[in-house]
């Protein structure tokens, strides 16, 4: 909830929000940081399958369910304790149904170590209406094959822009209509 985390500033505002992470150390740390939040241990995607977990330690910020992602960041990243779990994705809506008085979502921020887009892809969009999206899109210039393409191609969709590219994130925000 502190390190390596982009609504940590928000917080820190007096903002509040729905934290999802499938790391339950992680959530364990946001009910002790963040009460007042709705956090919730899942892993995220546009369909329910079981998947493999990557999983480096309990506090690493590269834990992920992408193999792709876990294999280069593994060229770069020494995974000390590597092990592979099994996990049972969900779908947002599933996730979030018994949220009471679910908040208008503002500000959506996804940051799921190269499962960006499926994350993207399973989120309604028309019903939640974000007015921001920040999303984690790693090698955007270098022309490598990754998932922003999809991703932009998702956003231009449903009426979103580049606002601004702010480290390994891009934010997007929804255009008037």
């Amino acid at each position: 909830p502190i390190m390596y985390n982009n609504t940590c500033c928000l917080f820190n505002t007096g903002w509040s929000g729905i934290n999802i992470d499938l790391n339950q150390t992680a959530i364990d740390m946001f009910n002790i940081i963040r009460p007042n939040d709705y956090n919730i241990c899942a892993a995220i995607s546009d369909k329910v399958e079981e998947k493999d977990i990557y999983f480096d330690d309990h506090f690493s910020p590269v834990n992920t369910i992408m193999k792709s992602f876990y294999e280069t960041s593994n060229k770069n990243i020494s995974f000390k304790n590597l092990e592979r779990k099994k996990i049972l994705t969900k779908k947002f809506n599933e996730v979030i149904k018994n949220i009471p008085n679910l908040p208008k979502i503002n500000f959506l921020n996804i940051d799921c170590e190269g499962y960006d887009y499926p994350v993207l892809n399973g989120f309604n969009l028309q019903l939640h209406n974000p007015e921001l999206i920040c999303i984690e899109t790693h090698n955007v210039n270098k022309g490598e094959a990754n998932d922003y393409q999809d991703i932009l191609k998702l956003l231009l969709y449903h009426n979103y822009t580049m606002a601004q590219r702010c480290g390994t994130s891009s934010i997007f925000k929804k255009n008037e209509d």
